[in-house]
């Protein structure tokens, strides 16, 4: 049986009115059910807005269908992160072929079951985005990246 392909937006329309009625305990199973509980909407959220055409062919598309589940690694063992990225202690150095991680996380977000991870960490490349002032912040359509010049 065919899929029918849902957008990143369209995911949201649907997703929006779900988390509303699990905030009121209307549906104890809502988010699981629509494929739409963390860390998978989060990470819908984030590969629709800064994903590559491959990354979304590859992971989102898959992920809005509900054929694979998603995790989010961020937290580290002290002195690293827990919720603050600035925080952060592992590292990501673009090698050939991808990217090389160094570091260890802890309390992995959806792990059990996941088909792919996204994963919180230092790289040479910073981006800053304008709209919040000096700091780190996602890349999106109107951020610019570039290379670290140190600190």
């Amino acid at each position: 049986m065919p899929h029918s392909t849902l957008t990143p937006a369209d995911a949201e329309v649907i997703a929006k009115p779900v988390r509303s009625f699990i905030a009121q305990s209307v549906i104890p199973l809502g988010a699981l059910a629509m494929n739409c509980a963390a860390p998978d909407e989060g990470n819908i959220h984030l590969l629709a807005m800064v994903g590559t055409e491959q990354q979304k062919e590859r992971y989102l598309r898959p992920l809005v269908r509900g054929d694979i589940r998603s995790c989010f690694a961020m937290t580290e063992p002290p002195p690293g992160a827990g919720s603050d990225p600035a925080a952060l202690m592992s590292t990501a150095r673009k090698v050939p072929g991808g990217w090389q991680l160094n570091g260890d996380k802890h309390f992995i977000t959806g792990a059990d079951g996941a088909g792919f991870a996204i994963v919180m960490a230092k790289s040479e490349w910073t981006c800053w985005s304008s709209a919040r002032g000096p700091g780190p912040a996602a890349a999106s359509p109107t951020t610019r990246c570039g290379a670290s010049t140190g600190s």
